[in-house]
Parts: structure tokens; C-alpha cells; sequence
């Protein structure tokens, strides 16, 4: 994966359910793993933007529920982060696979209607009364997987991954 040889990007594999040992096979798909943050996905984002954040930025958070999601995206995310304060890749069921921040913006997190049709709606509310930018990629189904034989190919081979944190140093 090419992104992962680019100089100034790291990716970080969040886990849960299990040690870190039981994710041994996936290590080489991430630069590390730290443990799932604690709370509701809001106090999660939170505590891993601003984790990330303490690292550099801009930051990327993409769920790994969507397969669709390849390097290319990722880096049109990055490039947006660098003219606009958030991004958003939206789902049709109202929701988003990515979030990507330019500065930590906690306030984002507050006040969402957590995996309802209003998750995104929420979001985009908040930024409006912020003052924050915001770009859109291109929306992917909120469905990932082609058929029942490709789910099951994948929850065997998956251990319970949270989401991946994308982090971009900006460049001086």
C-alpha cells in the first residue's frame, strides 16, 4: 500500500475485544495499534483525534466497515484538509466511512445523533455554526460487502477493528 511508504503519514489501527497479540496478522496493515478509547463513538473520535493530533495533523478517521475505501480516496481527503477544516465521506443512510479534521475540533463530537440518518446532518450543522469549512467526497454505500460469501470471507479473517486513524503531517 502506497500510503503507507509516504514519508509524513502514519496509520494507526484502533482494537477492541481482544489483546493486541490476536491482531499479529493485520500489524503490517497499520504503523501501530493502540487500544479502542473508552465511551460512546463520540467520546472515542475524540479521544483518538486528539490523540493523533499530539502526533501532528491533519488526521483521517475511516471506519473499516466499508471496503470500498482505497489510498486514492484517503489522499483526496488529505488534499481537502488542506484548504478546508473538515471532510466528510458521506453514506446514503445518513451517516459517513471518513472524517477527517484540519485542527482538533472536539465540539464536533457533542450533540449527535450517533447511527441515525441524522449522524452527518448533525455534523454539517455544527460546522455551519462554527465557521468551519467543509468539503464532501463522494458518497459509498453504506453497504460493503457484494455478497453474504464476501462477509463471511471477511468477519473470519477481521479481528473486531474499530477504525483506522490517518495521520498527515502537514509540511513546514
Amino acid at each position: 500500500m502506497r500510503l503507507l511508504a509516504n514519508p509524513g503519514r502514519d496509520i494507526k489501527g484502533y482494537f477492541d475485544g481482544a489483546p493486541q497479540e490476536a491482531f499479529r496478522d493485520w500489524h503490517a496493515l497499520a504503523d501501530g495499534w493502540w487500544p479502542q478509547p473508552t465511551g460512546d463513538l463520540g467520546e472515542r473520535l475524540v479521544a483518538g483525534f486528539g490523540r493523533a493530533f499530539h502526533l501532528g495533523g491533519p488526521v483521517l478517521a475511516v471506519g473499516t466497515d466499508c471496503l470500498e475505501i482505497d489510498a486514492g480516496l484517503l489522499l483526496r481527503a488529505f488534499e481537502q484538509l488542506a484548504h478546508r477544516d473538515v471532510v466528510f465521506g458521506p453514506t446514503p443512510d445518513g451517516g459517513y466511512y471518513l472524517i477527517g479534521l484540519s485542527a482538533a475540533r472536539p465540539d464536533l463530537f457533542r450533540s449527535v445523533r450517533w447511527s441515525s440518518p441524522s449522524t452527518l446532518d448533525d455534523h454539517l450543522h455544527c460546522c455551519r455554526e462554527n465557521g468551519w469549512s467543509v468539503s464532501l467526497l463522494s458518497t459509498i454505500a453504506a453497504e460493503p460487502f457484494a455478497s453474504v460469501e464476501v462477509e463471511e470471507f471477511y468477519l473470519e479473517r477481521t479481528p473486531k477493528t474499530h477504525g483506522y486513524l490517518y495521520r498527515g503531517v502537514a509540511t513546514k
